[in-house]
């Protein structure tokens, strides 16, 4: 609006004003040169209104002066209304040209100079509605930039029925190539020289026509220009010729698309007839151009060759409706000999015995096929299956053809090479031919031979791989996902066939079987499914590496392959809940002060998919020591923990806490480690595991080595675990503690047969730690371990030399003696193998978990 009054107040301005002019007001802006007021409020300033024409028909100087010369002419900013736009036109003296304010470019001033380079595309026919493919392409020349609008009719019929049009934006002068979008469809044919076109620029007629757009008749135009016999082979004498079946190949050259008929004389007893719209299937093109060659079936129309001859039957065929006539003679070729099985279970196998795959057929294997000949004549008869050929021999006894009298007969046919063997076992159906095309099957059931499978012998077989490097062996609530590795075998076959391989160890079977091909090729052994195939579920029976012997038949005698498997636990999440550096899994944060714990665990040889252990790995999440039983449960729900490891002088300061770790054994069958030195808290968690008062846990000091329960059973899981070395005497044998303070079970009465001591003291007995009072033992039933010193298992690389503390030291992570603990009450100085009781109670924990936590059962 504001440019509309700036180019209204240079229209309305007086000539020479000199001064502010005001039109119903006394006191015009000093800014302006005239100012109008509205004196009712509602009442506007109007302009000249002009068509375009009108507009362009304005005169204007070509040169134009400045303000500082009035004289000179300047009617750069000359403002009118265009009444056919319903826009403000303005000029721009620069450009010499009208502007529009409602944005569009003014009008091009555009010509039509090379009417030979005007091309239509597309099929332009009577009748037939245009499509995106009908186009002109129209160059033109553009004199002045701006907009266009162009379209295109005929004069001729009134139109007939259909335009092009396009609008366009030229963003500057030179030659273009625009397309004119068709719409409708030609009403009337004309083919020459077509219909006249006009082509309107801008609402202004070229000044001539000079361009016709033919438009071709509905009627086809097509010619014939082959016809094929389809099915190439003689078609049968005496038997139905039904239109699905038996048809010929006809190839047209098609000038005008259309419907096509084609129609043959009856010959011999039969006919063709066919009809049908031109497709694209059949090769036409509908936006291609003319000719063009398409390919339609004709089938048969009624009867069947009553007769056989020689030359074969003569037919004529031609065409129907279209504009060029058109006649073409082709020869059908019939069956020397027509017959039929008349009974395909009377056929028989003679001396065949039983066929197996890939062992040679009997030498004197015949069989034999009952007929009826409808039509005489010679033919050569061939039977195929499995891979199998027999054909019918002639009058040498040689394979050939053999003549055929009309009647019920039966023919012999004979193995068409020596040595033949079945290629494939199954049941297979005889398929029988005829090499002058004469058999016609008349049995709904065709004879089947049975080929039982040959037995593959191997002249070798080798591994090559798992799927996995490791599988699982324990999994009680079957929702996490196992890895059962399938094994990858290479296998060189002398004898092609049938193969059932299995061999099992370790509580786990892997078998296999199918069909290998004679050379070289590659078989599985699956140990999630069976023999034939159906899922299964196996549970190993212990971790570690595990070989297994495969047999496999060979020519002469049997051969025999070794692979291994790795059986591992899943991946275990502790849970390390203490205060020195971050629990067991780090009990001194130094990079050069490393804990013996850490060390072991961290050593794959020990606990590693192929360790010692089999196990996934770890994942260690560390607590510290906190007293809050909410944070305690919430850490456990959160991370799945399988194993809680309590250590590091830390206490059970709560009922609520030792609640915890009662709901974690009882309801998630949860796995604990503790070792505590600190009575208030021993007392409090195993009195809730066991009952009130069943445990008497005082402090004591000073003790340093307990002796190793020799009473246990020679296949205990702590003592004779996969860190003692098999027949191990553990006799005379200690475990020790740091020399500091710890608490020492004095009353171990009226408890279950699952728990058993593992170290108890033999030196001099005091109040608070007599002879006989429980170092160590560990509950089967419950998964519940105790220690009463939190520095049993623990250990520094620095302090290997310490004769007074840190029993459980190694530098690389094998389990070893610490020689020279000190004396103590009656018990001499000399060494301790808590690494190696450690290392057991992490194996019996793995086992315990992996055996009996319930992953996704929550602590409530």
């Amino acid at each position: 609006m504001k440019k509309i009054i700036l180019f209204t107040i240079v229209l309305v301005a007086f000539a020479r004003v000199h001064a502010q002019v005001g039109i119903n007001t006394e006191n015009p802006s000093p800014n302006s040169a005239l100012q109008i007021v509205s004196p009712t409020s509602n009442q506007g300033l109007l302009v000249p209104q002009l068509t375009t024409a009108d507009v362009e028909s304005i005169s204007i100087a070509t040169t134009g002066g400045t303000p500082s010369d009035p004289t000179s002419i300047n009617e750069d900013g000359l403002v009118v209304f265009n009444s056919q736009t319903g826009c403000f036109n303005y000029w721009k003296q620069e450009t010499q040209q009208w502007y529009s304010l409602c944005g569009t470019p003014p009008p091009a001033v555009v010509e039509i100079d090379n009417c030979a380079a005007i091309k239509a595309t597309g099929i332009y026919i009577e009748n037939q509605a245009f499509t995106v493919n009908n186009y002109i392409q129209l160059p033109v020349h553009v004199i002045r930039a701006g907009t266009c609008t162009i379209t295109a009719v005929t004069t001729d019929n009134g139109g007939n029925g259909y335009y092009f049009s396009t609008s366009s934006i030229f963003p500057a002068s030179g030659y273009y190539t625009v397309n004119l979008a068709g719409a409708g469809m030609p009403l009337v044919p004309n083919t020459s020289p077509g219909n006249p076109i006009v082509f309107s620029l801008n609402g202004e007629n070229s000044p001539a026509t000079c361009f016709n757009l033919p438009i071709q008749t509905a009627k086809p135009d097509y010619v014939i220009t082959g016809v094929t016999q389809m099915p190439s082979n003689p078609w049968s004498v005496g038997s139905p010729l039904d239109d699905g079946t038996y048809f010929i190949q006809v190839t047209l050259r098609v000038n005008k698309p259309g419907h096509w008929q084609l129609t043959a004389n009856t010959q011999n007893g039969y006919a063709f007839n066919g009809n049908g719209e031109l497709s694209e299937a059949s090769g036409y093109n509908p936006t291609g151009t003319f000719p063009q060659i398409v390919t339609v079936n004709v089938s048969v129309s009624s009867g069947q060759a009553n007769v056989w001859s020689v030359s074969g039957d003569a037919f004529t065929l031609s065409t129907v409706g279209s504009a060029t006539p058109s006649n073409y003679p082709f020869i059908i070729r019939l069956a020397g000999i027509s017959f039929t099985i008349s009974d395909c279970n009377a056929i028989t196998l003679n001396n065949a015995g039983t066929l197996t795959q890939e062992v040679a057929i009997p030498a004197g294997m015949t069989i034999t096929v009952p007929i009826t000949v409808t039509a005489s004549g010679f033919t050569k008869i061939t039977a195929i299956f499995a891979g199998l050929t027999f054909v019918t021999h002639n009058a040498s006894n040689n394979p050939g053809e053999t003549n055929l009298a009309a009647g019920q007969t039966s023919v012999t046919l004979y193995p068409a090479t020596a040595g033949q063997k079945p290629n494939q076992a199954g049941e297979h159906a005889i398929q029988f031919s005829s090499s002058e095309g004469g058999l016609v099957i008349a049995c709904t059931q065709p004879k089947k031979v049975t080929v039982v499978p040959a037995v593959a012998a191997f002249n070798n077989i080798t591994f090559i791989s798992t799927s996995y490097n490791a599988v699982y062996i324990s999994d009680p609530q079957k929702n996490i996902a196992l890895q059962v590795p399938e094994v990858t075998l290479s296998v060189q076959t002398n004898v092609a066939g049938n193969y059932s391989l299995t061999t099992t160890i370790n509580g786990v079977t892997y078998s296999g079987k199918g069909s290998v091909p004679t050379g070289s090729s590659s078989i599985m052994l699956f140990a999630d499914r069976d023999i034939n195939g159906n899922p299964v579920s196996q549970m190993a029976a212990a971790s570690g590496p595990k070989i297994y012997i495969l047999t496999y038949p060979k020519l002469a005698g049997t051969g025999s392959l070794n692979f291994t498997i790795n059986f591992c636990y899943r991946k275990m999440n502790i849970l390390s809940w203490g205060n020195r550096g971050s629990g067991f899994d780090r009990m001194f944060p130094s990079t050069t002060d490393v804990s013996a714990a850490n060390l072991m665990l961290q050593k794959t040889g020990n606990f590693g998919p192929a360790g010692k252990v089999g196990v996934g790995g770890f994942n260690i999440i560390n607590i510290g020591t906190t007293s809050n039983a909410n944070t305690l449960k919430n850490t456990i729900n959160s991370n799945k923990i399988d194993i809680i490891f309590i250590t590091s002088n830390n206490e059970i300061s709560n009922d609520a806490l030792a609640q915890v770790i009662y709901d974690f054994i009882n309801i998630k069958k949860g796995v604990v480690i503790f070792a505590s030195q600190l009575e208030t808290g021993t007392e409090r968690l195993l009195n809730k595991l066991y009952g009130a008062g069943t445990f008497d846990a005082p402090f004591s000091a000073g003790q340093t080595r307990f002796a190793i329960n020799t009473a246990l059973a020679a296949n205990d899981p702590i003592l004779y675990g996969p860190f003692t070395l098999p027949g191990y005497d553990w006799t005379g044998k200690y475990i020790g503690d740091d020399c500091s303070n710890g608490t020492r079970i004095r009353n171990f009465s009226a408890l279950p047969a699952s728990v058993k001591k593992i170290a108890i003291w033999t030196g001099n007995s005091s109040a608070t730690c007599p002879t006989g009072a429980v170092f160590a033992f560990y509950d089967d039933n419950k998964g519940f371990f105790y220690c009463g010193d939190w520095a049993w298992a623990n250990g520094r690389t620095t302090y290997n030399s310490s004769t007074a503390a840190w029993p459980n030291t190694q530098n690389d992570g094998e389990p070893i003696v610490k020689n020279n603990m000190i004396a103590s009450d009656g018990i001499t100085a000399g060494p301790v193998y808590n690494s190696f009781i450690y290392a057991n109670v992490m194996a019996w924990a793995i086992d315990k978990a992996a055996n009996r936590t319930l992953v996704d059962v929550q602590v409530p």
